[in-house]
């Protein structure tokens, strides 16, 4: 279980970056539409629609890497693509009162390419992993409290189950 802490600390880290970049274009304001034609060089780039609301934006973030924000009628971010501060290409989603609901995040070079369910609180309630050594990871969360239902698959050999309580400590797993 260590080496999946480990994981899970990475995969945070990256996710927290990616989120962060995100947060910052969470809800925007009407904007006049400029006309023109040719390319266009600039840090951001907002696409309005008919009414002035920005519904796209386009940016390179405080740590230099681009992101790409696609907002509802309401102004409300509803997806974020975007480089997680080098780390690697991450995409999340949310809902329509701006909760993270599903996070995808691929490093780099080491580490596991992962994606989260969210519960409106922006816990995980469903992670699925692919760990670096080919190991196939699924945890399936409650929303209240630390108990989880754990699948690993390895690439080779017979796959591995626990189920942890309230406080987080395993009492059944198999084999």
């Amino acid at each position: 279980m260590n080496s999946r802490i480990l994981m899970v600390a990475t995969i945070v880290t990256a996710s927290a970056a990616l989120v962060a970049s995100a947060a910052v274009g969470m809800r925007v304001s009407r904007m006049e539409a400029q006309t023109g034609t040719g390319p266009v060089t600039t840090e951001r780039l907002h696409l309005v629609g008919p009414g002035g609301n920005v519904r796209a934006s386009l940016a390179i973030a405080e740590q230099g890497d681009p992101r790409l924000q696609l907002y509802d009628k309401e102004g409300m971010m509803r997806l974020a693509l975007g480089l997680a501060g080098g780390k690697g290409p991450g995409i999340v989603l949310t809902d329509g009162e701006g909760n993270f609901r599903i996070m995808l995040f691929v490093p780099n070079e080491s580490g596991s390419p992962t994606l989260s369910l969210m519960n409106k609180s922006g816990e995980d309630a469903i992670t699925l992993t692919m760990m670096e050594d080919g190991r196939s990871y699924m945890r399936v969360s409650s929303q209240e409290n630390m108990s989880a239902i754990m699948l690993l698959v390895p690439p080779e050999g017979g796959p591995a189950a626990a189920i942890t309580d309230s406080e987080g400590q395993i009492t059944w797993k198999a084999p």
